[in-house]
């Protein structure tokens, strides 16, 4: 496989190799390869599991297991929160 690379990245590779980070551009670029895969697994793992939530979440509308709640209420709180957080 041959790549091209816009000129930044041919010279972000370039540097990495020349600081000793790789011993090659190949190995740069493989190592790149690699972290793009692994996020891909995560952002894959993240998604699967927010589906799961939402499920669960639909499940439980549809069997009463709800509770309201007053939203207003809620982001007071919320705010309170954050705001004592943001002074410490």
């Amino acid at each position: 496989m041959i790549i091209s690379l816009p000129p930044e990245l041919d010279e972000f590779v370039k540097s990495k190799v020349a600081n000793g980070q790789f011993p090659s551009a190949d190995d740069a670029v493989q190592e790149a390869v690699r972290l793009l895969m692994e996020q891909d697994d995560e952002q894959q793992r993240k998604c699967e599991a927010l589906k799961r939530d939402i499920a669960k979440g639909i499940e439980d509308i549809e069997q009463g297991r709800v509770y309201p709640v007053e939203t207003e209420k809620m982001l007071a709180e919320l705010r309170a929160a954050r705001k004592t957080r943001a002074n410490h």
